[in-house]
């Protein structure tokens, strides 16, 4: 069992490389493109509204990590009518959390103007409040969807669930190239071509697997069952408190800049921490199978491959410490090609 998971880690890594280095290439083409739409202030607004979608993602309770664990255990010991009722009962808990959510920013925009509280300028005031509140709602409806990322992950298939960066990404690109070509610069069209890609992609990818993979255990009210919603947001809890963390070290950045200097200084700032992350980024391609995989051994009381398998994951680590600094040394020659002379790091 030991070598099957070998492989299958093997090829969630070639997946992931595969997906993820395409879809941060044409991220990469993103940044110059959307530079080119906008000016740099309001660029580094949507980097403002995208660092509260992100910190925002910690929201859902822990329940799609919750979901991970529980159905990847239901799927390594075969029990189908389990991994049904776990994902029904997912996806109606955070239907109903995302709608609750959803509702309560809704009435609170109505007393709230998210432009000045993100020192938007004067000019752009209405403009920000009504891309902020349309983001809000397709952003609430990716938290359902995306549910979809967590099923295939707890199957092992963590590198097949990476196809929706590449998809959403591509679909992303080409929507700012037609923005450039044939219309005026609009932060409002800008904010909906960066979200109603992702959110086609995740609909059109839940609809597939249903229909086709996991078509056995597709959602259904009559498999609903809340005594395991007690199973997945009580696990749900301790993933949520990790969630926080991350996504106050990762994601508060861009506000608290904008707020003490302002929206301008967002875009220097996050352009040169998007050239580093690239490193964590190849890191992350070893080290995102090992979530679901360890869950299955530790099921299947495979121990020894866990304890293997962290001391491969600490000799790369250990790999990537010279790298990291090679980054940093070629950084200004990098970025000046990547980006020009629009922005100066």
């Amino acid at each position: 069992m030991s070598k099957v998971r070998d492989q299958q880690y093997l090829i969630n890594i070639f997946r992931i490389l595969m997906f993820n280095g395409g879809s941060h290439l044409i991220r990469l083409i993103i940044v110059p493109l959307s530079l080119g739409y906008l000016d740099a202030t309001r660029y580094g607004l949507w980097l403002v509204i995208s660092s509260v979608f992100a910190t925002m993602g910690s929201f859902d309770f822990g329940l799609g990590n919750g979901l991970r664990n529980k159905l990847s255990i239901a799927l390594a010991t075969k029990d189908m009518g389990l991994a049904k009722k776990y994902i029904s009962t997912a996806y109606f808990l955070i239907t109903a959390t995302s709608l609750t959510l959803l509702a309560l920013a809704i009435i609170s925009h109505q007393f709230v103007n998210w432009g000045e509280l993100f020192n938007a300028p004067k000019d752009m005031l209405t403009e920000f409040n009504k891309a902020f509140i349309l983001c809000i709602t397709f952003y609430f409806m990716n938290f359902i969807f995306n549910l979809i990322i967590s099923i295939l992950t707890a199957d092992q298939q963590i590198g097949l669930s990476r196809i929706y960066d590449l998809l959403s990404s591509l679909l992303v690109l080409i929507v700012i190239y037609l923005l450039k070509t044939f219309t005026q610069s609009s932060f409002l069209y800008l904010c909906m071509a960066m979200i109603i890609p992702q959110l086609a992609v995740l609909i059109s990818m839940n609809a597939y697997m249903f229909i086709t993979r996991y078509r056995k255990i597709s959602p259904s009210l009559s498999s609903i069952q809340f005594s395991l919603g007690k199973d997945l947001a009580g696990l749900g809890v301790k993933f949520f408190a990790i969630q926080i963390s991350v996504a106050i070290v990762l994601s508060t950045d861009n506000i608290i800049i904008t707020t003490l200097i302002g929206p301008e200084a967002v875009t220097p700032y996050n352009i040169a921490f998007q050239y580093m992350t690239i490193t964590l980024l190849l890191f992350n391609v070893i080290l995102a199978p090992s979530w679901s995989a360890y869950t299955q051994a530790a099921a299947q009381n495979d121990h020894a491959w866990i304890i293997r398998t962290i001391f491969r994951l600490l000799g790369v680590w250990v790999m990537m410490l010279p790298v990291i600094v090679v980054f940093g040394l070629i950084s200004k020659t990098v970025i000046a090609l990547w980006i020009g002379d629009q922005i100066a790091v």
